[in-house]
């Protein structure tokens, strides 16, 4: 477990592969490609394009990576491990219940809103990125509900079944593949603004704002 401040503690985020050392060129690579995946999705993505659009050589994608799908995952796995380390970063420095109910539901919707649909949807269809999205997913609503059961011991929110909040919470993120069936759905990040929303309001107890 992990400290944060005010004593709470928080599971930590999931395993992963001993990190490597990039070079800068290797990190403004990956970032620009990071950028092309979320927005545009994958499926489609030829390296050719990649290399022209990034201005950078074969060569150097396949030093990052040997095939183009490992590269991706690399891609999806990188920015997970970057956004939830600025997420607990976010976390760390909130004391209250609600401060840090709002910090991580905040990072969740500003992770959300740097992705496309085409991007979910790719994301379902490949196993190997589906099961980075669902490892990352549960442990967003891990920590979620570590968050809440920590606020109703507090007295802080209204006694809720955590258990149930967290499975509802990360079903929703398949939910973002196909935001055009829900009706009002502007956009994923308004989608996950009004989810968060919902809960939080939910949650706090009638003198709350």
């Amino acid at each position: 477990m992990t400290s944060t401040a005010g004593g709470f503690t928080i599971p930590p985020p999931p395993a992963t592969a001993a990190p490597r050392q990039y070079s800068a060129r290797q990190e403004e690579v990956l970032d620009g490609l990071e950028s092309l995946v979320l927005a545009n999705g994958f499926r489609s993505l030829r390296l050719t394009a990649v290399g022209k659009r990034l201005n950078t050589s074969f060569a150097t994608l396949y030093q990052l990576a040997p095939t183009r799908d490992e590269l991706i995952a690399l891609v999806v796995g990188r920015w997970y491990v970057r956004a939830c380390a600025s997420g607990l970063r976010r976390l760390s420095r909130e004391r209250e219940p609600v401060g840090r109910l709002r910090a991580w539901t905040q990072f969740g919707v500003a992770g959300v809103a740097r992705t496309s649909r085409q991007f979910w949807q790719d994301a379902q269809a490949h196993e190997a990125i589906r099961n980075i999205v669902h490892r990352y997913s549960h442990y967003y609503t891990e920590v979620l509900r570590e968050i809440v059961d920590d606020g109703i011991k507090g007295g802080a929110f209204r006694p809720v079944n955590t258990v149930l909040l967290a499975t509802m919470w990360e079903a929703s993120t398949t939910r973002l593949a196909a935001p055009e069936e829900i009706p009002g759905a502007q956009s994923l990040r308004q989608l996950s603004e009004d989810w968060v929303d919902l809960v939080l309001h939910g949650l706090l107890l009638d003198n709350e704002t």
